[in-house]
């Protein structure tokens, strides 16, 4: 590689000033290239060495391609005499193996494309006169396609250094939705890149405060129609993030008891409701209740706030043993009750309930407090059992006492069989 010989030293050498090369093949990457080169002169005016900078006509392509115009819109480059530099399509100057092979502009394969620089080409001479060095003409015009009716704009661009392109940018008005896009195109030029940039940005922040908007909307309407607990809250800080931090507080009050996180008795007739109205018929529902045992001796014993701590504890202990869709209430002071909705055979949930039984038999730390509460289960079904939330209640309270009495039974058995005396 002797640079001396390249094209672009060879040029700027000889005109002794900044220049542009013609397209020539480089030598490193075989992409054909433009270059503006500037020779470097010694005091004397001999030649030093040149300066240069390239322009891959593979990633101008590229760069044209990523443009966002429109479903069928296209942008291209070409020289005074028609020559393709990129285009927004798949052929381009790019394609060719030289400069010599470049296609036309009016010989493209889009007829979208032959079309747009056809119209450009019939303006009057003066139209499409040279432009001094440094300057750009914009031209904006419509024109029958293959499309049907269509806008384009052209920009010509000439610099000091001998570069003579023209940016062209054509879109069919089929591809406009609204008034603002058809005024858009009417406007449009090669700078719209710049302008498209812009719409994005504000196309994405109206769109997230849309969606922010419609999230808040549907919030309110399950909050006020009783359909379930707000799961999406949009964290802004302006006046959409006070009024969804707002409505989550409403929804706190109104659906979830404080102490334990768990919904409420309200909430949980609400959503049994609403799950009952909406149940397949291939489905089951039961309610589970759960009586914690000895909790007024705690409360005795170790006062109100171990008391609330072990509801809490409790709590947690029965929520981790449930799934995301089952619904988990305080239904009073230590009773908590359990919505199980799905296909489980009575057996799978009485098993459930002989699981939670012996984890809220588990002793637990509270403070300097060890205490052990243990816990009655009674579980009714649906439709079996009783067809409203009270039905169901009642007969899982009434069966959750028959549990609690034959443990007593078997507690005060046990104790007498102590002092049985063998025969």
């Amino acid at each position: 590689f002797n640079p001396h010989e390249r094209p672009w030293y060879r040029l700027a050498v000889e005109r002794g000033r900044k220049t542009w090369t013609p397209l020539y093949k480089n030598f490193s990457s075989g992409d054909l290239t433009i270059t503006l080169a500037k020779p470097i002169l010694r005091a004397d005016g001999s030649v030093r060495g040149v300066a240069a900078t390239d322009m891959s006509l593979t990633r101008l392509s590229k760069f044209v391609r990523d443009l966002k115009i429109s479903e069928n819109g296209v942008a291209f480059v070409v020289e005074p005499d028609g020559a393709l530099v990129a285009t927004s399509s798949l052929e381009d100057g790019a394609s060719a193996s030289s400069a010599r092979q470049r296609k036309l502009a009016a010989q493209h394969s889009s007829a979208f494309v032959r079309d747009a620089y056809a119209a450009l080409s019939r303006l009057p001479a003066q139209a499409q006169a040279p432009q001094a060095s440094g300057s750009t003409a914009v031209r904006h015009l419509p024109f029958e396609s293959a499309l049907g009716a269509a806008f384009l704009s052209s920009i010509d661009y000439r610099d000091d250094a001998g570069l003579n392109w023209r940016f062209i940018v054509a879109v069919p008005r089929a591809d406009h939705m609204a008034p603002v896009y058809r005024s858009m195109a009417e406007n449009l030029a090669v700078s719209a890149a710049a302008l498209l940039i812009a719409i994005a940005l504000g196309a994405w922040v109206l769109h997230r405060v849309a969606n922010d908007v419609s999230s808040v909307s549907r919030a309110a309407a399950r909050l006020i129609s009783g359909q379930g607990p707000i799961t999406a809250i949009p964290d802004r800080e302006d006046e959409i993030g006070a009024l969804a931090s707002s409505m989550a507080a409403i929804q706190d009050q109104l659906w979830f008891d404080k102490l334990t996180g768990a919904l409420n008795r309200d909430a949980f007739s609400r959503q049994f409701a609403h799950a009952v109205d909406s149940l397949p018929d291939d489905e089951r529902l039961a309610v589970v209740y759960i009586d914690l045992d000895r909790f007024k001796k705690v409360n005795d014993r170790h006062g109100h706030a171990v008391g609330d701590a072990v509801l809490a504890k409790s709590a947690e202990r029965i929520r981790r043993r449930l799934r995301e869709k089952d619904l988990f209430a305080r239904y009073g002071g230590d009773e908590f009750v359990i919505m199980v909705r799905g296909n489980a055979a009575v057996a799978a949930i009485n098993a459930l309930a002989e699981r939670l039984r012996e984890r809220l038999s588990l002793g637990m730390t509270i403070g300097e407090a060890h205490v052990a509460v243990g816990a009655s289960i009674g579980v009714a079904i649906f439709p079996e059992d009783g067809t409203t939330l009270d039905e169901l209640v009642e007969m899982a309270d009434s069966r959750m006492y028959d549990a609690k009495r034959k443990a007593a039974n078997a507690r005060r058995q046990r104790k007498l069989n102590m002092f049985v005396s063998a025969p």
